[in-house]
């Protein structure tokens, strides 16, 4: 739609002729409207703040516009169906709301639309993000299977030509993706970067429902969801709180020779610390390598396990070893730490990182795992016991 208006101009006339008494009295009438209308913006629209996230935001404006910047700090235009494009934006930066036909660049962040019912309007993914050549979305599975949702390969590289064809409304790509923009911008299909890797807690990382949720008009939904996780997740820490003890607790994955490890910053490291654990790397900071990771030396991750009391990893299919034969083996040194004698090392399960909408769950398994004499009756679901085999 070529047609533009100009942006809403949503200031106050405060012109010199008004007297002080009235200014004040104006001022009171309105911090009673917005109160009694929060959190309610302009046209009565749901203007939901961020609580946790600091990668994204969406700016809400008159009559059901919103401008949504996504986790490479692009802005993008939201604008309702039948309504014109504001003025300054180009088609490839507005999306006209609520979507219909979404592209997804990989399975990871299915998860984001699970929680506001949006699964069906999947039309096109790539199968094989982290180490996957299938994913446990069975609806998604049956859809790629029967035709339903086209394949667009294992994201590296995308079928351009079919993604063209399909002409989404959206494109949802992960940040590991970032090099799509400019094909996509080329195309003139919109796209949207999720980046919930780099928040730096649980509840932070969950918000991201929010951000995908504002493309359906569905931030109610997506806000219901997230205050019930958050409740469990805060009850979950309380209890764990509750230990007379802190466990040392070792994080990362061995990976092609290499190192990763989550940074004292990461979400993983503070699922940790929240969980009632004494993360043994608690304290550093490596090179950025990916989603709250960092590399390090291999004498350098000797050196924090050798006192470890488990060992948590969140190594994927293809991305790490998969028992503790293969980690030996992978570590190339002699890795006589306490979590291999005891066998005390959890792997994460083939769905897990499909699950990010169920952090509260993942917070309990690390939870139970830390500390099981709090959580007696609590069974797994997104990690398992490291094999020996």
């Amino acid at each position: 739609m070529n047609e533009t208006v100009k942006r809403p101009n949503t200031r106050l006339d405060q012109g010199s002729g008004r007297s002080k008494k009235h200014l004040a009295a104006l001022a009171g009438v309105l911090w009673l409207g917005l109160t009694l209308l929060a959190p309610f913006a302009f046209g009565g629209q749901p203007a939901f703040k961020n609580r946790y996230a600091s990668h994204f935001n969406i700016e809400y404006l008159e009559d059901g516009y919103k401008i949504a910047t996504d986790g490479m700090g692009r802005k993008l235009l939201l604008y309702p169906r039948g309504r014109p494009v504001l003025e300054g934006f180009d088609k490839t930066r507005a999306v006209e709301i609520p979507v219909r036909r979404v592209t997804l660049n990989n399975t990871v962040n299915a998860a984001l639309l699970r929680p506001i019912h949006a699964l069906d309007s999947i039309a096109g993914i790539c199968l094989g993000g982290m180490g996957q050549t299938s994913t446990s979305f069975d609806k998604i599975q049956k859809g790629v299977n029967s035709g339903k949702i086209i394949h667009l390969g294992n994201g590296n590289p995308v079928d351009y030509e079919r993604l063209k064809v399909l002409s989404p409304d959206i494109v949802f790509a992960g940040d590991w993706n970032q090099r799509l923009v400019p094909m996509l911008d080329l195309m003139s299909i919109p796209v949207a970067v999720v980046d919930y890797f780099r928040e730096n807690r649980p509840l932070a990382q969950l918000e991201w429902i929010r951000f995908v949720a504002a493309f359906y008009n569905r931030e109610e939904e997506a806000a219901h969801f997230c205050e019930k996780a958050e409740k469990r997740i805060t009850a979950v820490s309380a209890k764990a709180k509750q230990a007379d003890h802190k466990p040392k607790v070792l994080g990362g994955v061995i990976h092609m020779g290499k190192v990763h490890v989550p940074r004292a910053d990461s979400s993983m490291a503070y699922m940790f610390t929240m969980s009632g654990g004494d993360y043994v790397f608690k304290n550093l900071m490596p090179i950025h390598f990916m989603g709250g990771y960092g590399t390090i030396t291999m004498e350098a991750f000797y050196s924090g396990a050798k006192d470890a009391d488990l060992y948590i990893t969140e190594s994927s299919a293809g991305h790490g070893p998969r028992s503790i034969r293969q980690l030996k083996t992978s570590a190339k040194i002699e890795l006589d730490i306490k979590p291999i004698q005891t066998q005390k090392i959890w792997v994460t399960q083939p769905w897990y990182w499909e699950s990010m909408d169920h952090m509260d769950g993942i917070v309990e398994d690390i939870a139970a795992i830390i500390h099981p004499e709090l959580f007696p009756d609590h069974r797994l679901l997104f990690f398992t016991p490291m094999p020996a085999e």
